[in-house]
């Protein structure tokens, strides 16, 4: 179902005009080119420079809808929507962000003006300030150094320093540790590095192995750049970013072994990028203890990032994590989730290597919208091993037991969409996950699954479950108490479009549309070795056409 080319949206004419040309949709859609699989750092940008200003193509100003002539995202009648989508709370919680859909048809280009806005405001931090050397032996004597150096270039000379006291930053200071190693003192302290509420700082080249709950803790703060870092057996989360923060660096750092997360985005976070970070063995089976987590959680004390889970109106989560670009990072072998978005919204997630993390490869949650995942590569996740009877109980799966490996049957997503709207899912490759490859649920309304590569996922099918390569899921039934839910609408899938999507391997199917889907598009699709290459329950009207079987 091919829907005939609109004038381009007023959202869409405004951005044209700050990238200088007025574009117009294509007579016919660009023809899809299958990807060779490259290096990470190649997936994204081609031809840019790491670390630098993006320049904008003239594919990147063409609208991504007209490129493949997708029909438009409203096509229920004006009685349908207001019947099955207007009610729903992530489509009203659009609403309340002010967020015009139609502005959504460009996130290349946003990524870059993102990206380089970015750039240009973090790019020259320090760079004509005094160098100053710091030679001591312990973190409380670097804390006071730069009292005394405030607003200098500080080179730690000494190649290892004990943990005695929290290192506070000052505003326009830089901080280079040159691989010093961070050590625990005699007694514990909570926060290694604070970044409290400043401007125009860089952190960059500590070690810090064991020490502390928070390595690097920041609240409130413009302008600074975290990079070339290395976190070790943390013993909560390696890098927290808390409150109202704007135009930020997390570069280059290395994070392995913590026990509850790695890093956590938490509040207003925006207009930051986090890039070429390699994070392992992230601990906590939680979803906030994900690599990268994106929370709009109500912050209670900006000093602790266990701020308290409270029943609320999802509307109400506008103060929520936004604009960020993720892009060119390496996500492995978590307990939790590779990256989660709490209501998380218009942020970019491109060019990840995302694998073998126990819960799903990336969970776009609680409303989450407008967020563009392109270029990524989401491998082997959704086991769900090793998981104590308490941990069962919080993901509301302990009634399904165990299997004989010890993992729960109820294997889980390489990319899940649970009470979702808006959000484009693009080149993705995604395989050997144990649950869905990709899988929209409760109430996941007008996203785009468009030209991926969906392949040999179902390897966690049981006798319990079985797994799907693209799934639009229908859970009517709340998983807390009725009286309790307010937060999440439990209702079928609506004006989702499946596009061009290559889906391939032992799926039970290649497409599964739930108990009552109602108007959504799957079209074009390439669909072999599947059981079943498009499964559909609903009575209700969907378009299903021009679909390859092979």
């Amino acid at each position: 179902m091919v829907a005939e080319q609109n004038p381009i949206s007023r959202a869409g004419k405004k951005l044209a005009k700050r990238l200088m040309r007025r574009v117009r949709r294509p007579e016919e859609p660009t023809p899809i080119v299958v990807r060779e699989r490259v290096e990470v750092k190649k997936l994204v940008f081609a031809g840019d420079e790491p670390q630098g200003p993006m320049s904008l193509s003239d594919l990147d100003r063409l609208s991504l809808f007209g490129r493949f002539a997708l029909p438009p995202l409203a096509r229920m009648s004006l009685e349908d929507q207001g019947r099955y989508v207007d009610s729903l709370l992530a489509v009203q919680r659009m609403r309340a962000l002010g967020l015009d859909p139609e502005s959504f048809e460009f996130p290349e280009a946003n990524v870059r003006l993102i990206y380089n806005e970015v750039h240009e405001r973090t790019a020259s931090l320090g760079a004509e300030s005094r160098q100053v050397e710091f030679d001591g032996a312990t973190t409380g004597e670097l804390s006071r150094f730069l009292k005394a150096h405030a607003g200098d270039t500080v080179h730690v000379a000494s190649p290892m320093l004990t943990l005695d006291k929290t290192i506070v930053v000052p505003a326009q200071t830089s901080l280079y540790g040159h691989g010093v190693r961070l050590v625990a003192g005699p007694e514990p302290v909570e926060k290694a590095i604070v970044l409290n509420e400043v401007t125009d700082v860089v952190v960059s080249g500590f070690h810090i192995v064991d020490c502390c709950d928070y390595p690097l803790y920041v609240k409130r703060s413009q302008r600074f750049v975290v990079e070339d870092n290395h976190i070790e057996r943390c013993r909560a989360k390696a890098i927290c970013i808390m409150g109202e923060n704007k135009h930020f660096v997390l570069r280059d750092n290395r994070i392995s072994h913590t026990r509850n997360g790695a890093i956590l985005l938490h509040g207003v976070v925006e207009r930051g990028v986090v890039e070429q970070n390699v994070l392992d063995h992230v601990g906590g089976t939680g979803n906030f203890s994900g690599g990268i987590v994106f929370s709009a959680l109500d912050i209670e004390n900006i000093d602790t990032a266990y701020n308290p889970w409270r029943r609320h109106d999802l509307t109400s989560r506008v103060e929520a994590p936004h604009d960020l670009v993720i892009t060119r990072n390496v996500i492995r072998d978590g307990a939790s989730n590779g990256l989660y978005s709490h209501a998380g919204y218009c942020n970019y997630i491109v060019g990840n290597v995302i694998e073998r993390n126990n819960k799903e490869g990336m969970c776009l949650d609680f409303g989450t919208c407008g967020t563009y995942v392109a270029h990524n590569i989401i491998h082997a996740n959704g086991g769900r091993f090793h998981m104590d009877a308490q941990q069962l109980k919080d993901d509301y799966i302990q009634d399904f037991g165990v299997l004989a490996d010890g993992s729960s049957p109820a294997k889980v997503p390489g990319i899940s969409l649970d009470n979702a709207a808006y959000n484009i899912i693009y080149q993705n490759e995604v395989s050997q996950n144990s649950g869905t490859g990709i899988k929209m649920v409760r109430a996941s309304v007008r996203n785009v699954i468009l030209c991926n590569e969906v392949t040999s996922n179902n390897v966690g099918q049981n006798h319990r479950f079985h797994f799907y390569g693209i799934e639009l899921s229908t859970d009517l039934r709340p998983d807390y108490e009725p009286n309790e839910v307010r937060e999440l609408d439990f209702a079928p899938c609506f004006e989702n479009i499946v596009a061009r999507n290559t889906i391939s391997g032992t799926h039970f199917s290649g497409v599964f549309l739930g108990q009552d889907a109602y108007i959504n598009d799957v079209f074009d699709n390439v669909i072999g070795e599947a059981g079943i290459p498009v499964e559909c329950l609903s009575e209700k009207l969907n378009s299903i056409v021009n679909n390859m079987i092979l």
